[in-house]
């Protein structure tokens, strides 16, 4: 599949050059999922997808355009750089396998490429408005195909599977309360709702800009339930806490009120049961097996810390771990704050969640600073979309479109706390007097 691969590699480049920013992004994220993303063009030691090299050419798009020098790089981006400088010279000073460096190089290209493409192309109002199509139209498509693999447990997209060039356990014909767990383009279904949960998140954002107001509405079902396909928890979880966070911003005063309650139920929790308050999760999940597995493993990476605090595990086998859990004979790292800990040691953690959490802070300053309602509404929404996906990745370990587009989410959340939206102002009413009529005359 590589002459295919290379072909629609090459529709989605031409594309991104001749459309605008906003709607070039667009692109770059309808070639994260309607195209697999398992399906590379071989470069040397490197394997490219096609939103790396979507990437590649929207960056060098942008740098000739001369758009770098207004996008107000800071201290976020330069977190962005060095977690994954950090990850890849940690990896070698770990000592590990060539294999795994060029893996961690190649973790750069979905993650450093993406972003500062998405950071180049969506400066202003403008290029969000022109991203806002692209993103429905992928809602549409993506979202059909998950619901019609959940009730009929068959997808055209299966047979690319057998195109897959490394070794990846496939979890194919699963079913969840009677419904197949819908992965459609990519490799596993938890994958798949997390990008359709970002998706979704991100068209709720930009909600303002659909005037087709019906077109908007099946839109936002289609991809809801096509988030809800994949019969996962972990999107489940994100998709819920997303609309639970926006509903705040109709009165934000709730919000302290929240926290404090969630407070006093976690203490009261850890207090009157005999386990720890965030083991009781198992009675949230769709499956209390697996959330106890996420649970356990949280604990042991803590108890373990000192695998990994410095330069990361370099590979290392984790089977002390396993024996730690339940015994089994692999260690499933589905927790990305502990996969950022094991590629890079805690300084890696660092910059993540520093990136993350200046991002968030100075988002909500904006919020604050601006009085127009419309600009209010998306820096919110943009908010509570981030936090969401932080929350939900408490479960699942990033990889493929689900990593690239949580790339594009931070860019938009680093964009939206610099943009300079203040409201037109109105015109007064003139009051004509007698005087000024007759020198009108």
């Amino acid at each position: 599949m590589v002459t295919e691969t290379a072909a629609i590699t090459a529709i989605f480049c031409v594309l991104a050059l001749i459309l605008r920013p906003g709607a070039a992004t667009g692109i770059m994220i309808v070639s994260m999922l309607i195209w697999p993303e398992y399906l590379r063009i071989p470069m040397g030691v490197v394997q490219m997808s096609a939103p790396r090299l979507v990437a590649f050419v929207l960056i060098a798009r942008f740098f000739i355009a001369g758009r770098h020098k207004k996008a107000n790089m800071g201290m976020i981006d330069l977190f962005v750089f060095l977690g994954w400088a950090w990850t890849v010279l940690a990896t070698v000073l770990s000592g590990s396998h060539f294999s795994l460096v060029t893996s961690k190089i190649g973790v750069g290209l979905d993650t450093v490429l993406i972003y500062f493409a998405a950071r180049l192309a969506l400066l202003t109002i403008n290029d969000l408005k022109s991203l806002a199509w692209p993103l429905m139209l992928t809602a549409l498509y993506m979202g059909t195909f998950g619901i019609y693999e959940a009730i009929t447990g068959t997808s055209p997209y299966h047979k690319l599977l057998n195109y897959v060039t490394w070794d990846v356990r496939l979890k194919l014909n699963r079913f969840r309360l009677g419904l197949a767990r819908a992965h459609v383009s990519m490799l596993i279904h938890i994958y798949f709702g997390l990008a359709m949960f970002l998706v979704t998140a991100m068209i709720w954002c930009l909600r303002d800009f659909y005037r087709q107001k019906p077109i908007f509405v099946v839109g936002m079902i289609i991809s809801v339930l096509g988030t809800m396909s994949s019969m996962s928890s972990g999107p489940w979880i994100a998709l819920f806490s997303f609309f639970f966070f926006t509903g705040f911003a109709l009165n934000t005063k709730f919000i302290r009120y929240a926290l404090w309650g969630m407070l006093v139920v976690m203490l009261g929790l850890e207090l009157a049961s005999n386990r720890h308050f965030y083991s009781l999760v198992d009675y949230l999940a769709l499956n209390s097996g697996t959330a106890w597995y996420r649970t356990r493993l949280l604990e042991v990476a803590v108890l373990n810390i000192r695998d990994y605090w410095l330069i990361g595990s370099g590979g290392m086998s984790l089977a002390h771990w396993a024996a730690m859990i339940d015994g089994r004979p692999l260690v499933d790292v589905v927790n990305h704050y502990i996969y950022v800990a094991l590629s890079g040691g805690l300084l890696a953690l660092f910059f993540y969640g520093g990136a993350h959490f200046i991002a968030v802070k100075r988002a909500i300053k904006k919020w604050k600073a601006t009085p127009h309602k419309a600009y209010r509404r998306l820096v919110f929404s943009v908010i509570s979309m981030v936090l969401a996906l932080d929350l939900a990745v408490m479960s699942v370990g990033l990889f493929g479109p689900p990593l690239l587009l949580s790339n594009v989410a931070l860019a938009i959340l680093v964009n939206v706390g610099l943009l300079n939206i203040m409201p037109q102002a109105q015109k007064k009413p003139q009051t004509i007097t007698p005087d000024k009529a007759r020198a009108a005359l």
